[in-house]
């Protein structure tokens, strides 16, 4: 490569490196199974380049990038990043969105984040290139795969309505259904994913209708799938389970479909959000069974980050049913693994909080508190945020943190502004707790009116998962009123909501509590 950017005969070059060397201005990086040098300080690289006219600085990064084709024409893919910023120098922007769009490609499924940075670039690249077929190409390719990744690093509304408003005006220059559908399938995520789950819910309406009017079976498959995980969010459970089989119906029984176009199998991610939506009403064996089927295939097809939050539904499965803190852990563990092999920032943080949830079960309130701490030092979706503080209230309560009735009322202020009904619920349990601990008797009528609230939202939303949790809280305020009676008539009705269920540990736990 040296040889054919130098423009000097061979033996001159040999000379010059051999005099750099012993000079120390560079050094041999590796000999096999060519040689490699690099300067040994990066300022005298950067004299060297800066000393260069303009015009033979750029004529040099074109033929740079011209020899590294031709020298690795076989894995160009690895090769791509290096190639856009060879290009990039040269000052040849179509070539070097084009490079930059094909680096991004290509770490899409293996690094997230830089994906997202050379994706960035080809957006900048191509602001001036929109009149070129092959630029707008790029241009909007690049920016439905930036709202495609803004929920895993955790853009802000803010930065996604730009990039929406681009995208769109670029889909409608080109006046295709399915560049529309590809923008309004990658916005979904995006919107709910920032806490706008209404919005989110009506974009996920149209990227149905758009995908039955383009007829590509795997998203029509993907976008039903990823608007059922919106109403399980927004607690619209029967709606999710509905628009859900709906997308496992159209893409049949193959687990490989949207392999090959989407980089994951639709049929895949559909059922790790229906064993999520049947955990959450409360329906667990059939819940689980799609988690778990749905974990050992993307550990097969080796998607990381789809197995790390698959595994977070596999914790709340654990929680709900009563299952042995070692198996919560197991799993805890097994999802913060397969978010940090994937690169996600974004499945870390649900890592982190399936943790904190695990530690907080056990009564170790320091660690569950570190853990849902740790998850907030990360991307953590705006929808599940009232979640994440309803626990971290709870965590606070146990170390005698005096935050945690703030924190339990700020759940469920931001569990009623963004439409997460079923997180309310949850919301509403840990302020019942918080105040309990705190308040005691004194605290009755707030109290109830808690769980007469959560009790109404179950009613609502069909999140059965969370009824016997409520009805063991109204117990444990009937015993501290002095009633014992009826606290034990109602721990024996938890129990057998917990069985109806099939939260077995749980059920053995107020079983032995009540001695029946």
């Amino acid at each position: 490569i040296l040889f054919a950017a130098a423009e000097l005969p061979e033996s001159e070059i040999r000379a010059a490196l051999a005099t750099l060397k012993t000079n120390e201005f560079v050094y041999e990086q590796a000999l096999y199974p060519v040689a490699e040098y690099a300067f040994k300080h990066p300022l005298t690289q950067e004299v060297a380049l800066g000393s260069q006219l303009q015009e033979r600085r750029r004529r040099t990064h074109a033929t740079v990038a011209g020899a590294i084709e031709a020298a690795h024409a076989e894995k160009l893919d690895e090769q791509a990043a290096l190639l856009a910023h060879h290009w990039e120098a040269a000052g040849e922007a179509l070539a070097a969105a084009r490079w930059h769009r094909r680096a991004a490609d290509w770490l899409w499924m293996r690094d997230v984040a830089r994906s997202f940075d050379h994706f960035a670039r080809v957006r900048t690249l191509t602001a001036s290139l929109l009149d070129d077929p092959e630029g707008r190409d790029h241009g909007l390719r690049a920016r439905i795969m930036l709202l495609q990744a803004s929920w895993r690093v955790g853009l802000c509304p803010e930065e996604i309505e730009p990039l929406a408003a681009e995208a769109r005006q670029i889909a409608a220059h080109q006046g295709d259904a399915r560049s529309r559908l590809d923008i309004e399938s990658a916005l979904m995520p995006a919107y709910w994913l920032t806490g706008q789950l209404a919005e989110a819910a009506e974009i996920g309406a149209e990227a149905v209708r758009l995908a039955d009017e383009v007829g590509d079976v795997s998203f029509r498959a993907l976008v039903r799938a990823d608007l059922g995980h919106i109403y399980t969010s927004s607690g619209r459970l029967d709606d999710a389970l509905r628009v859900i089989d709906e997308g496992l119906d159209v893409g049949g029984d193959d687990p490989n479909l949207g392999l090959d176009r989407l980089g994951f199998s639709t049929q895949v991610w559909a059922r790790s959000r229906r064993g999520w939506a049947q955990v959450e009403m409360g329906r667990l064996a059939p819940g689980v069974a799609d988690l778990e089927a749905a974990v050992r295939r993307l550990r097969d097809l080796g998607q990381w980050e789809f197995a790390s939050l698959t595994l977070l539904f596999r914790v709340f499965a654990d929680e709900y049913a009563g299952n042995p803190v070692d198996a919560g852990l197991r799993h805890a563990r097994e999802s913060l693994e397969y978010g940090e092999r994937a690169g996600s920032p974004f499945a870390q943080s649900f890592a982190y909080h399936a943790l904190g949830r695990v530690r907080l079960a056990a009564k170790d309130s320091p660690a569950a508190l570190e853990a849902l701490e740790q998850a907030q030092t990360l991307p953590l979706s705006a929808d599940f945020e009232p979640l994440h503080l309803a626990f971290l209230a709870e965590a606070r309560l146990g170390v005698g943190d005096g935050a945690a009735r703030a924190t339990a009322e700020q759940a469920i202020r931001l569990a009623q502004d963004r439409g997460t009904r079923g997180w309310e619920v949850r919301a509403h349990l840990a302020q019942a707790r918080v105040l309990r601990t705190l308040d005691g008797v004194a605290a009755k009528a707030a109290i109830e009116a808690s769980l007469a609230r959560a009790e109404a939202l179950i009613a609502e939303t069909g999140a059965g998962a969370q009824a016997p949790f409520v009805i063991e809280e109204r117990a444990r305020l009937a015993i501290d009123l002095g009633d014992a009676r009826a606290g034990a008539q109602l721990l024996r009705e938890a129990r057998r909501a917990f069985e109806q269920m099939g939260a077995a540990g749980h059920a053995a736990r107020l079983a032995k509590e009540t001695g029946c």
